[in-house]
């Protein structure tokens, strides 16, 4: 019998991170740049508590963090930070 009654159980967010970004354009942007490197990502509503720039964040894996900098560099895509979930 499930605890949950009918309600599936979130989705642990450890290891996760969200990039805060400035535009939609930019959300968009960056989704794209990363996948085309072949990272894993998707655009999420960033916590409200970070909520800064638009409504559109990307969600990322917090171990690839440094490579995903570099992707965001290359592609001019200027982020408002990258914080934990």
């Amino acid at each position: 019998m499930s605890l949950f009654k009918g309600k599936k159980p979130k989705q642990s967010q450890i290891g996760k991170a969200v990039i805060l970004l400035k535009t939609v354009r930019e959300g968009i942007l960056a989704e794209k740049a990363i996948k085309k490197k072949g990272y894993n990502v998707r655009k999420v509503a960033p916590p409200v508590e970070y909520r800064k720039g638009c409504e559109i964040a990307v969600e990322i894996d917090l171990d690839e963090k440094e490579e995903i900098e570099e992707i965001l560099k290359e592609y001019g895509v200027e982020s408002q930070g990258i914080v934990p979930l």
